[in-house]
């Protein structure tokens, strides 16, 4: 299995199935207990809220996966031979680093044994040194740092809504003020509604296709 057909099919299990629970549970019940008083609770997409953030994170945790297993599935030792497994490259990181001349110290330094394929800045380095392949001219690639930083705000921060996040979100949303997240929303919980979620899943697919498009 490629690492693109990993991706879809983990998404697709793990992260859209479950996102059609509520038209499943609503289905069900409209059918049996039509007039079910819960009826009308389970169609609120408010009822769901709490539901989209853990499903978010899973999805942009697919994106991290998919970055390793392509640059992975791609990359060939001079032997021409792949590298078994993340692991394995790590423990021949300075050969690897070897082979390729460096602009600075610092940007060698961003290629370690402790990469993190979450750093997208340092995931674009790396694909257009070994793959001539820049994730960054991706034409939305500001929208997939901003769905990774979604990712880090309900992780780290409990959803907990901090300055550096406004200010991403803002800068990514500058033409459309409606759009715009206040300054007074500080220290309030972040959501993901339905439509979002749904959003970000067809967006995530669209940037899996742009670096891998077979």
């Amino acid at each position: 299995m490629t690492a693109k057909q990993f991706f879809l099919n983990i998404v697709k299990s793990h992260v859209e199935q479950p996102l059609n629970v509520q038209d499943l549970f609503v289905k069900i019940i409209g059918k049996t207990i039509p007039n079910a008083p819960q009826l009308e609770t389970l169609r609120n997409q408010d009822s769901w809220l709490q539901f989209m953030p853990p499903l978010h994170n899973f999805l942009i945790t697919c994106i991290e996966v998919f970055l390793e297993q392509y640059f992975l599935e791609q990359y060939r030792k001079p032997n021409g031979e792949k590298y078994e497994d993340r692991i394995e490259w790590e423990s021949d990181i300075n050969e690897f680093k070897s082979r390729y001349t460096w602009q600075n110290r610092n940007i060698k330094n961003s290629i370690n044994s402790s990469f993190s394929f979450q750093r997208l800045t340092a995931v674009d380095l790396l694909y257009s040194l070994t793959l001539n392949k820049s994730i960054s001219r991706y034409s939305k690639y500001d929208l997939i740092k901003l769905l990774f930083s979604k990712r880090h705000l309900f992780t780290h921060r409990g959803g907990l809504i901090d300055q550096k996040f406004i200010d991403e979100y803002n800068s990514y949303h500058i033409e459309n003020e409606d759009l715009q997240i206040a300054d007074n929303q500080i220290g309030k919980i972040a959501t993901i509604n339905r439509n979002v979620l749904i959003a970000s899943i067809w967006e995530s697919k669209q940037f899996i296709s742009y670096i891998d498009p077979n």
